[in-house]
């Protein structure tokens, strides 16, 4: 077998902290969806959250938003890091259950391999973003909300109608949302 050399990514530094993600040396598909189950079985016996479903994603948002002002509002420590990543696995592995799809690295893009949830018919859905930016924006970004539409997927996102302020009332079985296109940045 011929000897290959792995380039290796130097890690960020994020307010003075060095980061590496898990798209930086990860380099197989198996390898990603082995470690996004395992990390997101540790956070879910970590935090005693249920089983990977609605009441799953409902649980960590709300998780997230008791501990957001805690923890996340300041700057970004080793603990947020943590946290983030393993939530990110978790919230992945219900949208999994509930729609189908694997984990798999996506790299169609200039930036450094994203981490993403290949669904059947070469959809993507991208679960590290969607949960960091719950993470930085609170409800404007709702997590559930993703989740939703991916369960429901008649439902799309774009055909939704918007007022002038770029918002919508959506009614889902827990009542109506106001949800809007242009998150509110904190």
């Amino acid at each position: 077998m011929k000897n290959r050399k792995v380039k290796n990514k130097i890690p960020k530094k994020v307010n003075g902290i060095t980061t590496i993600t898990l798209g930086d040396v990860v380099k197989s598909d198996e390898t990603v969806r082995k470690w996004m189950k395992i990390f997101a079985a540790q956070f879910r016996n970590l935090y005693k959250l249920p089983e990977f479903s609605e009441e799953g994603v409902k649980a960590l948002e709300a998780l997230i938003l008791k501990l957001r002002d805690l923890h996340f509002a300041s700057d970004v420590s080793p603990f947020t890091l943590q946290f983030t990543q393993m939530a990110i696995s978790y919230f992945g592995e219900c949208l999994i259950k509930e729609t189908g799809g694997e984990w798999v690295r996506y790299n169609d893009t200039d930036q450094d391999d994203l981490i993403a949830i290949k669904k059947p018919g070469d959809k993507y859905l991208f679960p590290a973003s969607k949960t960091t930016k719950f993470i930085n924006n609170g409800m404007a970004e709702s997590i559930f909300l993703m989740y939703y539409f991916s369960k429901h997927s008649e439902l799309s996102f774009e055909d939704l109608e918007w007022d002038e302020n770029g918002e919508c009332l959506i009614n889902i079985p827990e009542g109506e949302v106001r949800i809007t296109k242009f998150p509110v940045l904190q």
